[in-house]
Protein backbone atom coordinates (compact mmCIF):
# COMPACT_ATOMS: atom_id res chain seq x y z
CA UNK A 1 0.00 0.00 0.00
CA UNK A 2 2.81 2.38 0.93
CA UNK A 3 4.81 1.69 -2.57
CA UNK A 4 1.48 2.12 -4.71
CA UNK A 5 1.07 5.61 -2.60
CA UNK A 6 4.77 6.61 -3.09
CA UNK A 7 4.03 5.71 -7.31
CA UNK A 8 0.91 7.85 -7.38
CA UNK A 9 2.52 10.69 -5.48
CA UNK A 10 5.58 10.65 -7.93
CA UNK A 11 3.73 10.41 -11.14
CA UNK A 12 1.76 13.42 -10.20
CA UNK A 13 4.80 15.27 -11.08
CA UNK A 14 3.65 17.55 -9.01
CA UNK A 15 6.75 19.96 -7.44
CA UNK A 16 4.65 20.78 -4.14
CA UNK A 17 4.05 16.90 -3.49
CA UNK A 18 7.80 16.37 -4.00
CA UNK A 19 8.55 18.84 -1.61
CA UNK A 20 5.84 17.67 0.79
CA UNK A 21 7.46 13.82 0.64
CA UNK A 22 10.61 15.02 1.27
CA UNK A 23 9.72 17.12 4.01
CA UNK A 24 7.66 14.36 5.64
CA UNK A 25 10.84 11.72 4.98
CA UNK A 26 13.07 14.28 6.90
CA UNK A 27 10.48 15.09 9.46
CA UNK A 28 10.01 11.45 10.36
CA UNK A 29 14.18 10.56 10.50
CA UNK A 30 14.36 13.83 12.42
CA UNK A 31 11.99 13.35 14.92
CA UNK A 32 12.91 9.56 14.93
CA UNK A 33 16.83 10.62 16.45
CA UNK A 34 15.28 12.68 18.72
CA UNK A 35 12.57 10.68 20.54
CA UNK A 36 12.73 7.35 19.60
CA UNK A 37 16.28 6.70 18.76
CA UNK A 38 15.82 3.12 19.73
CA UNK A 39 13.51 2.77 16.67
CA UNK A 40 16.05 4.45 14.35
CA UNK A 41 17.62 1.10 12.32
CA UNK A 42 14.55 0.00 12.45
CA UNK A 43 12.44 2.89 10.50
CA UNK A 44 15.47 3.63 7.71
CA UNK A 45 15.03 -0.24 7.10
CA UNK A 46 11.78 0.14 6.45
CA UNK A 47 11.96 3.36 4.41
CA UNK A 48 14.64 1.78 2.48
CA UNK A 49 12.27 -1.65 1.47
CA UNK A 50 9.62 0.77 0.73
CA UNK A 51 11.71 3.66 -1.91
CA UNK A 52 13.71 0.61 -3.44
CA UNK A 53 11.12 -1.10 -5.20
CA UNK A 54 9.16 2.14 -5.82
CA UNK A 55 12.15 4.02 -7.18
CA UNK A 56 12.31 0.40 -9.36
CA UNK A 57 8.58 1.51 -10.62
CA UNK A 58 9.69 4.27 -11.40
CA UNK A 59 12.00 3.75 -13.89
CA UNK A 60 10.40 3.97 -17.43
CA UNK A 61 9.39 8.03 -15.54
CA UNK A 62 12.82 9.01 -14.13
CA UNK A 63 13.70 11.22 -16.44
CA UNK A 64 10.09 13.26 -15.82
CA UNK A 65 10.71 12.96 -12.30
CA UNK A 66 14.21 14.14 -12.47
CA UNK A 67 12.85 17.19 -14.70
CA UNK A 68 10.07 17.44 -11.54
CA UNK A 69 13.14 17.76 -8.62
CA UNK A 70 15.00 20.13 -10.26
CA UNK A 71 11.74 22.04 -9.89
CA UNK A 72 12.72 25.28 -12.25
CA UNK A 73 13.89 23.67 -15.15
CA UNK A 74 11.84 23.24 -18.10
CA UNK A 75 9.69 27.16 -19.18
CA UNK A 76 6.13 25.45 -18.14
CA UNK A 77 7.89 25.36 -14.71
CA UNK A 78 9.63 28.83 -14.98
CA UNK A 79 5.48 30.31 -15.66
CA UNK A 80 4.10 28.24 -12.96
CA UNK A 81 6.95 29.76 -10.16
CA UNK A 82 6.33 33.33 -11.73
CA UNK A 83 2.22 32.91 -11.73
CA UNK A 84 2.76 31.67 -8.21
CA UNK A 85 4.71 34.47 -6.85
CA UNK A 86 2.17 37.04 -8.79
CA UNK A 87 -0.93 35.49 -6.88
CA UNK A 88 1.02 35.37 -3.65
CA UNK A 89 1.57 39.31 -4.15
CA UNK A 90 -1.52 39.74 -4.69
CA UNK A 91 -2.99 38.02 -2.02
CA UNK A 92 -1.33 40.69 0.00
CA UNK A 93 -2.51 43.35 -1.51
CA UNK A 94 -5.54 42.29 -0.93
CA UNK A 95 -4.73 42.13 2.98
CA UNK A 96 -2.64 45.66 2.09
CA UNK A 97 -6.72 47.07 1.46
CA UNK A 98 -8.69 44.49 4.22
CA UNK A 99 -6.26 44.07 7.11
CA UNK A 100 -8.88 43.55 10.01
CA UNK A 101 -10.81 41.06 8.56
CA UNK A 102 -10.23 40.57 5.34
CA UNK A 103 -12.47 40.46 2.27
CA UNK A 104 -14.83 37.35 4.19
CA UNK A 105 -14.87 33.71 3.69
CA UNK A 106 -14.53 32.39 -0.11
CA UNK A 107 -14.75 35.84 -1.74
CA UNK A 108 -10.74 35.85 -2.69
CA UNK A 109 -11.91 35.21 -6.30
CA UNK A 110 -14.15 38.53 -6.09
CA UNK A 111 -11.71 40.47 -4.53
CA UNK A 112 -9.01 39.32 -7.14
CA UNK A 113 -11.17 40.06 -9.91
CA UNK A 114 -9.78 43.98 -9.58
CA UNK A 115 -6.58 42.74 -11.13
CA UNK A 116 -7.56 39.93 -14.05
CA UNK A 117 -7.79 42.84 -16.29
CA UNK A 118 -4.30 43.30 -16.59
CA UNK A 119 -3.29 39.72 -16.21
CA UNK A 120 -6.38 37.19 -17.66
CA UNK A 121 -3.95 34.40 -18.46
CA UNK A 122 -2.76 34.54 -14.44
CA UNK A 123 -6.65 34.27 -13.17
CA UNK A 124 -7.62 31.83 -10.65
CA UNK A 125 -10.20 31.40 -7.93
CA UNK A 126 -7.30 31.15 -5.13
CA UNK A 127 -3.87 32.56 -3.70
CA UNK A 128 -2.15 29.00 -4.40
CA UNK A 129 -1.01 30.13 -0.93
CA UNK A 130 -3.22 28.55 2.06
CA UNK A 131 -1.95 30.80 4.85
CA UNK A 132 -1.86 33.94 2.29
CA UNK A 133 -5.53 33.25 1.04
CA UNK A 134 -6.51 33.16 5.21
CA UNK A 135 -4.66 36.58 5.50
CA UNK A 136 -6.67 38.33 2.18
CA UNK A 137 -10.14 36.71 3.16
CA UNK A 138 -10.11 36.85 7.19
CA UNK A 139 -7.41 39.54 7.86
CA UNK A 140 -5.74 40.10 11.11
CA UNK A 141 -8.69 38.11 12.93
CA UNK A 142 -8.33 35.24 10.88
CA UNK A 143 -4.51 34.94 11.28
CA UNK A 144 -4.69 35.05 14.33
CA UNK A 145 -6.99 32.27 15.15
CA UNK A 146 -5.41 29.91 12.05
CA UNK A 147 -2.53 31.00 14.06
CA UNK A 148 -3.35 29.85 17.47
CA UNK A 149 -4.41 26.80 15.84
CA UNK A 150 -1.48 25.67 14.17
CA UNK A 151 0.61 26.55 17.24
CA UNK A 152 -1.16 24.33 19.35
CA UNK A 153 -1.08 21.75 17.19
CA UNK A 154 3.03 22.23 17.05
CA UNK A 155 2.87 22.22 20.80
CA UNK A 156 0.54 19.20 21.39
CA UNK A 157 2.27 17.49 18.64
CA UNK A 158 5.88 18.09 20.57
CA UNK A 159 4.65 17.16 23.78
CA UNK A 160 3.35 14.04 22.62
CA UNK A 161 5.97 13.09 20.40
CA UNK A 162 8.50 13.63 24.04
CA UNK A 163 6.36 10.19 25.33
CA UNK A 164 8.34 8.49 22.65
CA UNK A 165 4.74 7.41 20.57
CA UNK A 166 5.34 6.59 17.41
CA UNK A 167 2.07 7.37 16.23
CA UNK A 168 2.36 10.91 17.15
CA UNK A 169 5.47 10.89 15.07
CA UNK A 170 4.16 9.57 12.38
CA UNK A 171 1.13 11.99 12.25
CA UNK A 172 3.05 14.89 12.83
CA UNK A 173 5.48 14.26 9.98
CA UNK A 174 2.42 13.73 7.69
CA UNK A 175 0.81 17.37 9.27
CA UNK A 176 4.21 19.14 8.65
CA UNK A 177 4.13 17.59 5.13
CA UNK A 178 0.23 18.80 4.32
CA UNK A 179 1.43 22.37 6.20
CA UNK A 180 4.44 22.85 3.66
CA UNK A 181 2.39 21.70 0.53
CA UNK A 182 -0.29 24.46 1.53
CA UNK A 183 2.42 27.28 1.03
CA UNK A 184 2.39 26.01 -3.08
CA UNK A 185 -0.86 24.65 -3.46
CA UNK A 186 -4.27 25.85 -1.30
CA UNK A 187 -6.36 22.86 -1.30
CA UNK A 188 -7.68 22.83 2.26
CA UNK A 189 -10.23 25.08 2.14
CA UNK A 190 -10.94 23.70 -1.65
CA UNK A 191 -11.44 20.01 -1.30
CA UNK A 192 -13.45 19.07 1.29
CA UNK A 193 -11.47 15.64 1.08
CA UNK A 194 -8.14 17.17 2.37
CA UNK A 195 -9.54 19.11 5.31
CA UNK A 196 -11.31 16.07 6.55
CA UNK A 197 -8.30 14.38 5.96
CA UNK A 198 -6.36 17.10 7.88
CA UNK A 199 -8.90 17.07 10.50
CA UNK A 200 -8.77 13.30 10.94
CA UNK A 201 -5.10 13.71 11.77
CA UNK A 202 -5.55 16.11 13.83
CA UNK A 203 -7.97 14.28 16.16
CA UNK A 204 -5.26 11.19 16.26
CA UNK A 205 -2.36 13.41 17.31
CA UNK A 206 -4.57 14.70 19.79
CA UNK A 207 -6.16 12.63 21.51
CA UNK A 208 -5.17 8.40 21.23
CA UNK A 209 -7.56 6.27 18.77
CA UNK A 210 -7.89 3.98 21.92
CA UNK A 211 -8.98 6.53 24.39
CA UNK A 212 -12.07 6.36 22.46
CA UNK A 213 -13.03 3.43 21.97
CA UNK A 214 -15.90 3.79 24.52
CA UNK A 215 -17.73 6.22 21.73
CA UNK A 216 -18.39 3.82 19.33
CA UNK A 217 -19.54 1.01 21.71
Amino acid sequence: MEILMLVAILVSFSRGAYIALFVFFAMLITFFCIYKRDMLKKALAICLCVWLPTLLCMLPERKSVLITCFMNHTVSQQRSTAGRFVKWKEAINIFGLFPATGVGGGNYALASDTYRQERQGLFTSYATNTYLQVAAEKGIVGVIVYGALVLSLIYIGIHQMKKGELRSIVFFSILLALGVREVTFSSFFQKENMMILCFLIMVSLVQPLEDNYELFK
